[in-house]
């Protein structure tokens, strides 16, 4: 039951960091570090041992 609400937390984290990516208002610097940081979330999720992550 806890994976699914962490692969759910991630999910709304991935969400909030696409709405930042599209807000007009950003600046390009701003998109840059919202960028990484998705990635970074990215990668963790894919990861062989993460719950429901990616098979290798």
């Amino acid at each position: 039951m806890l994976n699914y609400y962490r692969s759910r937390r991630h999910l709304d984290d991935v969400a909030e960091f696409l709405g930042s990516i599209l807000d007009p208002r950003a600046s390009p610097e701003s998109r840059a570090n919202v960028l990484h940081w998705l990635a970074r979330i990215a990668e963790t999720v894919t990861e062989t041992d993460y719950p429901m992550g990616a098979t290798r």
